[in-house]
């Protein structure tokens, strides 16, 4: 008889004979009527003939069908099945949260991962934080009350196997998450939607996520405040010149100096390139009395670009 493949191995065949033998994917899908309806509360048994299947050699494992977790006990001719969570995971990062603010604390590890539930309901960004990696019960607790439609009921020995076989293997890459924007490092500004260096800019993908490497990632974190977003327009350097030169004439009349400073500088953001190649990145601050229209200007000059305000613009506005 031949020996065993590496091949064969990697897929947990242990002998040729065992080729065309049924998994327990076979075996779930005959009991499905009885398995799908399974609940946290109760548990199914079934007879298994083992000389027929190709099962996992350990007398408990885990399953996933139907984007449900089970566990799975083998006993004499028969195994016993328990939902353990309704959803499965499909995809995850290893994460470390920055606090780059004030309060000094240390960067802290965590995983964010990506269900689906039994209904196809998919789940973004469910953080796994550190104490949860090895803590089943702080684990149970974050889902059952953050998410009410994922739901676990795991025993130790299940959840860690969970984490070793369902999580770890998917995470592909990393993201570090900074918990506020501006300056990260050396040169390296953070915004919600870009990551701005000397060279380039970044943007950020739907979810948020600014890709630095092949696979690697930032983030900023979500903030219950209004984050700087970095803007830009489609139009012309002639269209919003034309436009902002039409609207400043209508609207300023003699009070045209202040108008005009702020002009040159949006005209200079459409060739911010060229300007912060040769003469770096001047930065233009309004203040003035409440009522002068320094927020009116701002407003006008970005509408004009084709731009919504959906920031706080006191953030950009100066106080006396």
């Amino acid at each position: 008889m031949k020996k065993t493949t590496e091949n064969e191995k990697a897929q947990g065949v242990k002998n040729p004979l065992q080729h065309g033998q049924k998994t327990d994917d076979d075996i779930f899908e005959v009991n499905k009527g009885c398995f799908n309806e399974l609940n946290f509360i109760s548990e199914a048994t079934v007879n298994c003939d083992y000389d027929k299947y190709n099962l996992p050699s350990q007398n408990n494992f885990l399953h996933k069908q139907w984007s449900k977790t089970f566990s799975v006990k083998k006993m004499k001719n028969k195994l016993k099945v328990r939902l353990i969570a309704n959803f499965v995971v499909i995809d995850a990062k290893e994460c470390i949260i920055y606090y780059n603010d004030k309060s000094n604390k240390k960067p802290l590890k965590s995983y964010i991962a990506t269900l689906q539930n039994a209904n196809g309901k998919i789940e973004k960004d469910v953080e796994i934080a550190n104490n949860s990696k090895s803590d089943f019960k702080q684990f149970q607790t974050d889902m059952n009350s953050h998410y009410n439609d994922f739901m676990v009921n795991m025993k130790e020995a299940e959840f860690k196997t969970f984490v070793a076989e369902y999580i770890s293997p998917k995470v592909a890459s990393t993201v570090n998450i900074y918990t506020n924007a501006g300056k990260i490092d050396d040169n390296k500004v953070l915004y919600e939607n870009a990551l701005v260096t000397q060279e380039l800019i970044i943007w950020a993908d739907e979810d948020g996520y600014i890709k630095t490497g092949e696979n690697s990632y930032i983030k900023l974190a979500e903030t219950t405040y209004h984050p700087p977003v970095l803007l830009k327009s489609n139009k012309t350097g002639k269209q919003v010149a034309n436009e902002l030169m039409t609207n400043i004439l209508e609207c300023w009349s003699e009070n045209i100096v202040l108008p005009l400073i702020a002009l040159g500088h949006m005209v200079m953001a459409l060739y911010y390139e060229d300007f912060r190649k040769r003469y770096g990145c001047p930065i233009l601050i309004l203040y003035g009395e409440t009522g002068t229209g320094k927020s009116t200007l701002v407003t006008v000059g970005l509408s004009i670009f084709g731009l919504t305000i959906f920031f706080n613009i006191g953030w950009l506005i100066s106080k006396e």
